[in-house]
């Protein structure tokens, strides 16, 4: 990881975490659940983007099922799953059950993606 920006916007309850490189575009969102929504690139080998909608109530909860992930055809699942748990974005979900799309939420670790970058 070259780069990060991370947004919050405290009204809305939105956070954002943005891992591309300058001008490189996310070429796939996809919406893992009503609060979680990811970009990557076009064969999903990396997230390069995440949107959290209602944070801090995720925050507060012991696991997020990423319940329309469950929807997708299983090598499209698996794929997504792996750039889940690769890369910039295991600083924010770490997979508690992979089978139940279980994940688990953390609070950005700001040091040690700075030192990462």
């Amino acid at each position: 990881m070259n780069s990060f920006r991370l947004f919050y916007d405290a009204e809305g309850d939105i956070f954002e975490a943005d891992f591309r490189l300058a001008g490189e575009k996310p070429a796939i969102g996809y919406e893992l659940s009503d609060n979680v929504i990811i970009w990557t690139d076009a064969k999903i080998n990396q997230v390069h983007r995440i949107l959290f909608i209602s944070y801090t109530r995720l925050l507060g909860q012991p696991s997020v099922v990423l319940e329309f992930l469950k929807k997708f055809p299983a090598p499209q699942r698996e794929k997504i799953q792996r750039a889940i748990e690769r890369g910039p974005i295991r600083q924010f979900l770490r997979c508690r059950d992979k089978e139940k799309c279980q994940y688990h939420l953390l609070e950005p670790d700001l040091r040690g993606m700075v030192k990462a970058a």
